[in-house]
Formats: C-alpha cells, sequence, structure tokens
C-alpha cells in the first residue's frame, strides 16, 4: 500500500475524476506522513496487489476510495467519517462494518466473501451493490434512503425486508433463491431486474413508476404490473399462462419466451417494436396496435389458430406480409390472420359520433324529428377515403386516428332533400372526445317515394315451413299512407301467419293497409309459408323455382315507380347451406335494367358450440360489374355498422352480437342493395361472393352468385289465365292453346331448364301451337310465354 502511495499517481484531484494525478508523497521523502495522509481526498489503490489497508484510518478527511481488484481480507473505516464513495470489489472480504461512516453514499463491494453487512443509521446511503458475495441475510433498515440496491449472486438469501427502503429506484437482485419479493412500499421503484430466483408471484401493481422490468428465469405464474410507464419486459423461462400489459403503454420491447401462453394481447401497447415469445402454447394473439413490429418471433406455439393484425399501417401491408411469411417459415396452415378483433383503428384514435334527423316541420331538427337512418358519410384523410354508413337508429360511431378530416355526407336521393351541413372539416382531435357532429336533413320541393323489397329468411326445403320478410320504405320527402300486396304461387305453398296480420287474403294475393308513413321510415312484415313435399299435387322438388311478388301502392305520383314492385325467384334446396349469398334478382338481369339497383342477401347461421361474440361479413365488390358508392343498406337481423374502404372492400360489422348457437335463434342476415354499371353488355356476368367471420374462426365463403345481363324481360308472375298447355306430363309433342279471343302482337314462347338456361324460343300467332320436344330429356322445365309484353309461367314435366 505505501509502495502505491508513493510511487504512483494515485491521488484524485477532482470529486467527479476517475483518473489518479499525483501520488501522496507532497514532500517526496519517501513516506507518508500524518499530515500527508489527512490532505488526500479523493485516493484510488485499485488492482494493486494489496493485502492490508490497516493505515487507511489515518486518511481521516478521505471521501473516496477506489480501492477495488486487491487482496484484502479485512478493512475498517471507522475512523473514514468523512468517506462518500467506497469501490472496494473483487476483494476477499468476509465483513463490512460502517457504523461509524454517517455520510457513507455509495458502496461498491460486489465479488468478494462478505457474510456480514453493518449498517447504523446510515440515512446518507444511497447506492449499495454487494452482488456476488455470501450473505444469508441481509439488513438495510438502517439505511432508508437507498436509492440504488444490487445484492445479486447471493444464492442462501431466500427473503429480505425491503419495506423501510421507501425511496429505492433501482433493485438488483438477479441469481439468488428468493421465493417471494414484496415491493409494495417502494413506490419509487423505476428498474427492476430479479432474474434468476424461485419466485413464483411476482405483485407489482405498487411500482406504478417502474420502467424496466427482468424477471426471467423464475417460476413465475403471475405478474401484476399497474405502470404505464415500463418500456421492456423480460419474463422469459417461466410458468405464465397469461399476463396483462395493457397498461403499459411505453411498452417498446416485450419477451417472453418459454412460457405457457395461450394468448397474448398488444393492442394498448403502441410502441411496441420487439416481440419475443417463441416456445409459448399460444392460441391466439393480438398485435393490432397501429404500429409494426421491427422483430416479432413466435416460433414453436403450434396451437396458434388466430393472430388480428393492422389491416393496414399508413396504407401499407406490411403488417400482413411480416405474419404471414412468418407462418410460412414455422410451417403453421391453420392460422388465420385478419384485422376482426377489433372494429377501432390500432393505435390511438378518436370518435366522432352523432345522429342524423330529418326536418318534418321546417323549424330545424330536434329530439322530436324522425330518425334519418342509413346516412352515408365519405371520410378522408387527404390520402385515403373510406365510407362510413349510419345504423338503422340513425347514430353513427367513426373512430379516427390524428390528422385533418373531411366528412362529406351522401344521400341515395339527393335531388329530394338538401343537408347541413353539406361538408365538415376536423383536425383530429379537436379537444373534445368524442367529438359530436348531428347532421340535418330539409326537404326540398314534394317527392312522392315507396320503395317495396321481399326477403327469404331460410331457403325454400319442400315439406317444410319458410318465413319471408316484406320490407317497404319512404324515401320520399312526403308521408304517404297506402297498401302492400303480396302475390305467391298458392299451388305449391299454403300461407301460415304474417306479422302484423293480413288486412285482406284471397287465393294468392295476402293485402296489408299502411297509414302516415313517415319519410325514411321503413316497415317490415313477416309471413310464414307451409311448402308442398315431393309427394304432395303438385309435388314440390329441389332445383324448381318459388315466384314472389310485392307491389305497394300509391303509385300515381311516384318518382321511381320501378321499385314499387319486386318479383322475387327463389330455387328450393332439398339440402340447406345457412351461410350463403342470394340476388334476388335471381340469375338473369334484363338488358333494360342495367345500371339500376340489384339486391343481395347475404344469411349466416352460429354452427358453433360457443355464442359468436362478433361477425363480420366481407364482400370484396368488383367495381367492373357493381358500383361501391351506391352501397344501400335496407335490413337486418341485428343491428350493424357499415363500412366501405380501399374503394370496394364492403363490411358489414355485427358487434357484441352474441348470436347464440342453439336453434332456432343462430340465425341472422343483412339486405343490401347496389347498383350495377352502367356499361354492361348483354352476356356479362355480375359475380358476388362475401366471407363471413365469427370471432376468431377461418371465415366461412358463401358460394358466389351469378346474374347473367340477357335480353329477354323473363318477368314471372304477371300474368296466370289465357293458356292452356297439354299434355303434362308430355313425352315428344307439347300444346298450347291460346283461350284469349284476341292477341295484338305475335307471342314467343321460351322453355328454360332449371338452372336458367334457355333450351328453345319460338314466335307463335295462331291460337292452337305445337312444340317439338323429343330432344328434350326427362325431368321439370319452365315455360314462358310472352303475349303483349305480358308473361305466362308455367311448369312442365317431360317424361
Amino acid at each position: 500500500m505505501k509502495n502505491r502511495l508513493v510511487n504512483t499517481n494515485c491521488v484524485i484531484t477532482s470529486p467527479n475524476g476517475s483518473l489518479p494525478t499525483e501520488d501522496a508523497d507532497i514532500n517526496d521523502d519517501g513516506e507518508i506522513d500524518i499530515y500527508e495522509a489527512q490532505e488526500v481526498r479523493y485516493l484510488s489503490l485499485k488492482n494493486s496487489e494489496i493485502s492490508s489497508i490497516d493505515e487507511i484510518g489515518y486518511f481521516i478527511n478521505l471521501e473516496r476510495l477506489l480501492i477495488y481488484g486487491n487482496q484484502i481480507s479485512t478493512a475498517n473505516f471507522s475512523s473514514n467519517v468523512q468517506l462518500k464513495t467506497l469501490d472496494i470489489k473483487n476483494n476477499s472480504l468476509t465483513s463490512l462494518n460502517f457504523s461509524e461512516n454517517q455520510h457513507i453514499r455509495t458502496v461498491i463491494a460486489d465479488d468478494n466473501e462478505l457474510q456480514e453487512l453493518t449498517l447504523l443509521d446510515n440515512q446518507e446511503l444511497i447506492h449499495l451493490n454487494v452482488s456476488g458475495n455470501d450473505f444469508s441475510d441481509l439488513y438495510l433498515n438502517e439505511a432508508p434512503n437507498l436509492i440504488h440496491l444490487n445484492f445479486s449472486f447471493n444464492p442462501n438469501i431466500l427473503n429480505i425486508d425491503l419495506a423501510s427502503n421507501v425511496n429505492l429506484t433501482e433493485l438488483y437482485v438477479t441469481g439468488n433463491n428468493l421465493t417471494q419479493l414484496d415491493l409494495s412500499q417502494n413506490i419509487e421503484l423505476e428498474i427492476l431486474n430479479c432474474a434468476v430466483n424461485e419466485l413464483q408471484s411476482l405483485n407489482l401493481s405498487h411500482n406504478t413508476n417502474l420502467r424496466s422490468l427482468n424477471c426471467a428465469y423464475n417460476e413465475l405464474t403471475e405478474i401484476l404490473t399497474n405502470s404505464n410507464q415500463l418500456d421492456n419486459i423480460n419474463c422469459d423461462y417461466n410458468n405464465l399462462t397469461e399476463i396483462d400489459i395493457s397498461n403499459s403503454k411505453m411498452l417498446y420491447n416485450f419477451s417472453a419466451e418459454h412460457n405457457s401462453l395461450t394468448s397474448l394481447d398488444i393492442t394498448s401497447n403502441h410502441l411496441l417494436k420487439t416481440l419475443a415469445i417463441n416456445n409459448n402454447a399460444l392460441e391466439t394473439l393480438f398485435i393490432k396496435n397501429g404500429s409494426s413490429l421491427v422483430s416479432l418471433g413466435f416460433d414453436n406455439n403450434p396451437d396458434i389458430r388466430f393472430i388480428c393484425i393492422d389491416s393496414e399501417i399508413n396504407g401499407s401491408l406490411v403488417e400482413y406480409f411480416q405474419v404471414t411469411n412468418k407462418l410460412e417459415d414455422y410451417g403453421y396452415v391453420d392460422c388465420q390472420v385478419n384485422s376482426y378483433c377489433s372494429f377501432v383503428p390500432g393505435g390511438g384514435y378518436y370518435d366522432v359520433i352523432g345522429e342524423t334527423r330529418f326536418d318534418i316541420d321546417g323549424n330545424g331538427c330536434n329530439i322530436t324529428d324522425a330518425i334519418y337512418p342509413y346516412l352515408k358519410l365519405k371520410v378522408s384523410n387527404g390520402t385515403e377515403e373510406a365510407i362510413f354508413i349510419a345504423n338503422g337508429e340513425g347514430n353513427y360511431k367513426i373512430p379516427l386516428q390524428e390528422g385533418p378530416h373531411t366528412f362529406v355526407p351522401m344521400l341515395e336521393e339527393i335531388s329530394y332533400f338538401t343537408i347541413d351541413p353539406s361538408i365538415v372539416q376536423l383536425d383530429i382531435p379537436t379537444g373534445q372526445n368524442p367529438h359530436i357532429q348531428n347532421y340535418c336533413i330539409v326537404p326540398d320541393g314534394i317527392h312522392d317515394d315507396l320503395e317495396i323489397t321481399i326477403v327469404p329468411l331460410e331457403q325454400a326445403v319442400p315439406g317444410f315451413d319458410c318465413r319471408y320478410k316484406i320490407i317497404y320504405k319512404n324515401k320520399g320527402n312526403t308521408t304517404l299512407s297506402g297498401e302492400v300486396k303480396l302475390t305467391f304461387q298458392d299451388e305449391f305453398m299454403d300461407f301460415l301467419n304474417a306479422t302484423p296480420s293480413e288486412n285482406s287474403q284471397s287465393t294468392d294475393t295476402i293485402n296489408w293497409i299502411f297509414n302516415d308513413l313517415l319519410p325514411f321510415q321503413t316497415n317490415e312484415i313477416e309471413v310464414a309459408m307451409h311448402l308442398n313435399a315431393p309427394t304432395d299435387v303438385p309435388p314440390l322438388n329441389g332445383g324448381e323455382i318459388l315466384n314472389f311478388k310485392t307491389s305497394i301502392f300509391p303509385q300515381e305520383n311516384d318518382e321511381t315507380i320501378e321499385d314499387n314492385t319486386f318479383t322475387l325467384e327463389q330455387t328450393v334446396f332439398n339440402s340447406m347451406d345457412p351461410n350463403d349469398i342470394k340476388c334476388l334478382q335471381g340469375n338473369t338481369l334484363p338488358v333494360n335494367k342495367i345500371g339500376d339497383y340489384i339486391h343481395y342477401l347475404i344469411r349466416f347461421e352460429n354452427l358453433g358450440t360457443v355464442n359468436a361474440r362478433n361477425i363480420v361479413i366481407k364482400d370484396v365488390l368488383n367495381t367492373e360489374t357493381l358500383n361501391p358508392l351506391s352501397i344501400v343498406p335496407l335490413s337486418s337481423s341485428h343491428n350493424f355498422v357499415t363500412r366501405l374502404k380501399n374503394d370496394n372492400i364492403l363490411e358489414f360489422v355485427f358487434e357484441d352480437i352474441q348470436l347464440p348457437f342453439t336453434s332456432p335463434n343462430n340465425k341472422g342476415f343483412v339486405l343490401f342493395k347496389i347498383k350495377t354499371r352502367g356499361n354492361l353488355q348483354v352476356g356479362e356476368n355480375i359475380m358476388n361472393n362475401a366471407e363471413i367471420y365469427f370471432d376468431y374462426n377461418f371465415p366461412i365463403e358463401t358460394n358466389t352468385e351469378n346474374t347473367e345481363i340477357t335480353e329477354e324481360t323473363l318477368s314471372i308472375y304477371d300474368y296466370k289465365s289465357g293458356v292452356n298447355i297439354y299434355p303434362n306430363p308430355a313425352n315428344n309433342m307439347l300444346f298450347i292453346e291460346f283461350l284469349l279471343t284476341s292477341i295484338k302482337k305475335p307471342s314467343q314462347v321460351l322453355i328454360f331448364d332449371l338452372t336458367g338456361k334457355l333450351l328453345k324460343k319460338e314466335l307463335i300467332e295462331s291460337k292452337t301451337n305445337k312444340l317439338d320436344i323429343s330432344n328434350f330429356s326427362a325431368g321439370v322445365y319452365l315455360i314462358k310465354i310472352v303475349i303483349d309484353e305480358k308473361i305466362i309461367t308455367k311448369k312442365i314435366v317431360v317424361n
């Protein structure tokens, strides 16, 4: 020690310096006098093979001593009452006593052989590192102002009391055999490293300032955190089956490899960049958080079946490709990837909400005015556009991320109304969340406009009941009263009942009276029919077509009289697919209807074993045949929200529908209309199908509905008398006899198979005519006879 003091630069002249600048022998006599020892404030004797420091007591003014990396086995600092910093790591000490060092602030004594540490009223001690020693007990209640504590790698410590150390901000206890760790009093804690212990639970609910946590290599089955400051968590190699990190909004890195997690949700962790969850038991993973991960690993999770991602991030599909590429690398083929775990943007967002009403009394919109359902709002942020449609109650809720947005309302019949406001520009956030923006629809002139539709709620199966819904709506801006009429094929079905009850009924016609139908008001009538069985007379078999016609009156002043009548062609099935799409106009669309609305019915049924919490119907529209901006929702079985994004992705969202899995309440539907493109040609096909998502399962893909543009107007059931067709069943020859006294125009006869394919077409003018059908195969056919722009449709059987 003397040699180092005399012959080397060992005195540090700056309190914050680390490099010695001179020796301690001031008078250069080769000795250290008492007065010379008393002059030293900061001393470095590190790595000098010193085995004894008995004379250190003469340095009574010493404030900082660096003496690590020597061979010291005993030390007495009782005379160094000014000592503030001591670094004595990497020696052979077995005990340390700081009972006389009331001003000591920093003690670094790791990697010794310490078994005893004596602290007595060391109020100024804030930094203590005694890792890598042989403690079995460590009492720190005499150092209540500790900020930094490290007693890692002391395997004999099984428990420690830190209740008095309420100012701790950093705690390192790695490599001990701790079975419990109570940090409930250490509310200032910011950094905790308790890796490689035997902890089974870790309650950090009181440590709201925690920023970094390493608890890897324990036996943890539970971690409770409540800090929104955490930016790093490592809990690898534990027994965790779940962990809630939703409150850790600042989290940047998260690693939980080699656990038993079955699900992980990071949707609240918007800043997360690194996620390592290899070697778990994951079944679901939710990473829809509004930002893309720099690093993602979830290998060796063979049971994973659903990953929820951001649909887009700044217009990019980067996350989709990142996840799907990983799935391919890992060889996982049974995992569904989509964004339907929630219906708000990943990351931070703000809601714009409102309602739409019709100013029926001309004094401005208020709570007494009628609602306007299904208002379309085109929302743009300058680079992307989307269509949001209010629900049937006239309410909407749009979640948006930060930035300027423009809202433009869109009306189906724009000439009938004006809307206030006609355009809205908002810079999100607006200072209120949610931001409320209502719309008021004002009539412009006088316009009568009624609309009617009929939809099958079930597939038609011979011998069973089938329900239908008639939907009629006032699209105009006047209040109307009138009549609804349903015509059906009485020979193939029996009318059971209707809700509301009918006002009158004849053999094949049912009538209802309605009064005071307000603008935008929609009413519904549910009708139940019992269908003939194949053994009834006449028989009803699979592949045949049932025809229904609904009409609404008055029609004299109606602006769009073409939608006052609706014809439904329903194909009969012997077996049922409960998730399907149907074009209510049928498989053909006459050329004169190009550019008009067609109607799609999409039905779904929960065939699982639990309630379906959320259901999404996704319809990717073909923009070459359909105009997505013309979409108008008409009806549904349950409340839903409609979204149109990327110009052609139509989504009907049934959030929290809780659809039962037991019949008869496990079914639902949505009905909408959409315009065809005006440039379609005869022979072109309008094809449409949909995917139905039940919670986190793979989507059920519906059939593809195909509607062909044809030259013929094949309206069904407009005319039922005036012709006799015989024999029926027929063999080689079919006779057609007209019973009308006069025919103004030549008549056409068309024969179709049950798929709608035209097999024979002839022009006839005589009262009695015969058709050669000798080349027809045995089966059921439809014959359509056009007389004076009216159509008679009948079924014939060929033996």
